[in-house]
């Protein structure tokens, strides 16, 4: 009976709560391209009636939007635990990567990492089923990608780089034989990629010569194909430090 009156009064309070599932969850296809399209004002308010949703399809996506919404807005530790409930719920990958960026982005180094652990763990999972999901998910070495690009952007770089040293080993891997316009079907970042965020971090190590010789060694490992873009990368490595070490 409670749960009833407190549903009719909410019915009242937010009219939008009363129509159907269907009409709900198109109410959020439109709030989701503004969200696409980072039109972000307003967006909290119109999300917050739909989270409490009795059809719990609806309440999670609202949810998750609301966390996107805050994300976008950089708001790491309002968007989080948003994030850890939804991915103790529906334990996707998708949800528990975004609690590993949250934590990361808001200085939350430890808890990013035992929730990318989780991550890893529920992309083995779906491969190891071969659901329908799987090949939608990004691959073992994306999320390794991904998590080292949030914390080198949370200034984590000794902690990025352990990211790339597992990115150096599944590249020297996959890459071989392969065409470095096609690497995403092997489920590797592109050669750019991988080396933009190599000299974003390595740039910050105590010794750039020594991590230049690491971007080295790296391209000694690959096909003559990829040679010339690392060859770039070391190059733009040492003009990195050479300007810091320029007097101002």
């Amino acid at each position: 009976m409670w749960e009833r009156i407190k549903g009719l009064w909410q019915q009242q309070d937010h009219p939008e709560l009363a129509r159907s599932e269907q009409e709900q969850q198109t109410d959020l296809d439109f709030l989701s391209q503004e969200l696409q399209a980072q039109r972000l004002d307003g967006l909290e308010q119109q999300l917050r009636p739909l989270t409490t949703s009795k059809f719990r399809p609806v309440a999670q996506r609202a949810e998750r939007m609301l966390g996107l919404v805050w994300f976008h807005q950089r708001k790491y530790t309002k968007a989080l635990p948003i994030f850890e409930d939804l991915a103790r719920q529906t334990n996707s990958l998708n949800d528990w990567f975004n609690v590993v960026t949250s934590a990361t982005l808001g200085g939350e180094i430890a808890r990013g990492a035992g929730a990318f652990e989780r991550a890893l763990e529920r992309q083995r999972s779906q491969a190891d089923e071969a659901s329908a999901d799987a090949a939608a998910q990004p691959s073992i070495a994306m999320l390794h990608y991904f998590y080292a690009c949030a914390l080198r952007d949370a200034q984590a770089y000794e902690q990025a780089f352990e990211q790339l040293q597992i990115l150096r080993t599944l590249f020297e891997k996959l890459s071989k034989g392969s065409d470095p316009e096609r690497l995403h079907l092997r489920g590797l970042p592109s050669l750019e990629q991988l080396l933009e965020l190599m000299v974003d971090v390595l740039s910050q190590s105590d010794s750039t010569s020594e991590a230049a010789g690491w971007v080295q060694a790296f391209g000694g490992k690959l096909d003559n194909a990829f040679q010339e873009p690392v060859q770039q990368a070391v190059v733009q490595l040492l003009q990195t430090a050479s300007n810091d070490s320029a007097p101002s």
